[in-house]
């Protein structure tokens, strides 16, 4: 059987676990920043996404991150990014996160 069945899409790359992570268990505000650092980055890296990704996945509501549709877009957007970008995208949101932190 496949080991991978059951894990996560963010679950494939150690960088990209942790930074999802620090993010699921950020305060709301602190997940506001990093989704708009996200999307940016995500953006200005040339990942694009199909503008109709909600109604697409509308039966995974269930996920922590479908509850905010900020938090979504970001999601999808790194989700679909390849893994240079993810990688790249997880250090620097782990360091906003930090820096988030500190100024608590």
């Amino acid at each position: 059987m496949n080991q991978n069945y059951n894990k996560r899409w963010y679950d494939c790359e150690p960088t990209l676990s942790l930074a999802i992570s620090l993010f699921e268990n950020s305060t709301p505000e602190a997940k506001e920043v990093c989704s708009n650092f996200i999307i940016n980055e995500a953006k200005e890296k040339g990942v694009t996404i199909n503008n109709n990704f909600r109604e697409m996945f509308e039966f995974h509501l269930r996920r922590w991150y479908d509850k905010d549709k900020l938090t979504q877009e970001a999601m999808e957007y790194l989700r679909i990014a390849n893994i240079d970008v993810k990688k790249e995208i997880s250090l620097n949101t782990i360091k906003l996160l930090q820096q988030l932190d500190c100024e608590e």
